[in-house]
């Protein structure tokens, strides 16, 4: 590049971006005790810049955990509740599947980070509840009973597909997919 070539840059919204995208990808590879400077390589900037664009690490933190769970949300589809039961069950066990492929190691650090940040437990509190509602509807005519819905029911169905089963079957139990 000549003297003379300016420097391509990014606009701040792009930045911003890569500087998340690099954080999560840190932690979807199993690095836990990233530091900053391991964060701006990845994302091709320098370590000053995640501090332009974020106050503070936390800052950072909760950036990350709302893309990881508008990522996750991304795949919630609607099931419908007409389809036959085993189709709506076959499609929550992928779900299931697809959700924990996603939150594998993010879940565990959003776990530790939502005990004193409370807008990352606000974050993972949405996506439960977005998981949840997805059962809810799903599972709409057998959940039914003459005074509303059968929460017991419901949180059963949620606690067979929630990531925390999947995690103990598969890293516990050594189960595969």
């Amino acid at each position: 590049m000549s003297s003379t070539t300016p420097r391509r840059r990014r606009n701040p919204e792009q930045t911003r971006a890569a500087i998340v995208d690099a954080a999560l990808a840190e932690i979807q590879d199993e690095r836990f005790d990233t530091t900053s400077k391991d964060v701006a390589a990845r994302a091709g900037v320098s370590e000053r810049s995640i501090f332009v664009h974020f106050a503070s690490l936390d800052d950072l933190r909760i950036a990350v955990a709302r893309e990881q769970a508008a990522r996750v949300e991304a795949h919630i589809p609607r099931i419908d509740p007409a389809q036959p039961l085993a189709e709506r069950i076959a499609t929550s066990v992928a779900l299931s599947e697809t959700v924990y492929a996603l939150q594998r190691n993010p879940r565990l650090v959003g776990m530790t980070e939502s005990r004193r940040i409370p807008e990352i437990d606000a974050s993972m509190r949405g996506t439960e509840a977005a998981l949840r509602d997805c059962l809810a509807s799903a599972f709409a005519p057998e959940l039914a009973t003459p005074n509303g819905v059968d929460t017991e029911l419901l949180d059963v169905i949620d606690t067979m597909i929630d990531w925390s089963s999947r995690q103990y079957l598969a890293e516990r139990r050594r189960l595969d997919e």
